[in-house]
């Protein structure tokens, strides 16, 4: 059988210690490693809840304003009226020409009725 000697449980419990602080060490690295990507990740998700929060208020005013646009039927009704109104001026212009030339017709006739006399 062998035998230890205290120099050999010295040698075993100072490995044993290495392998344990070795161990603590690299969980302590993770869990700050962790830690830091976590506080990294809520700053950004903070953030974009913040941006999104502004850009819901600003959906909510469009959608309320939206609600007050003229619909496709409403401006088919407008697009016929105005081509109706139109309709009515390129009467109102035609007859206009028409009494233009019935007063340029009388102005050439009491021109030459004037000269006549």
């Amino acid at each position: 059988m062998i035998e230890a000697s205290g120099t050999d449980y010295v040698f075993l419990f100072e490995v044993f210690h290495f392998v344990f602080d070795t161990a603590v060490a690299l969980y302590v690295y993770l869990a700050n490693k962790n830690k830091a990507t976590n506080e990294r990740i809520d700053r950004i998700t903070r953030g974009v809840d913040e941006r999104f929060g502004a850009h819901s208020d600003r959906l909510a005013r469009l959608e309320e304003a939206a609600e007050f646009l003229p619909t496709h039927n409403d401006l088919g009704d407008l697009h016929t009226r105005i081509n109706s109104m139109s309709d009515n001026v390129s009467s109102m212009a035609g007859e206009m020409k028409g009494m233009r030339n019935t007063l340029q017709l009388i102005q050439q006739h009491l021109m030459k009725g004037s000269a006549q006399s």
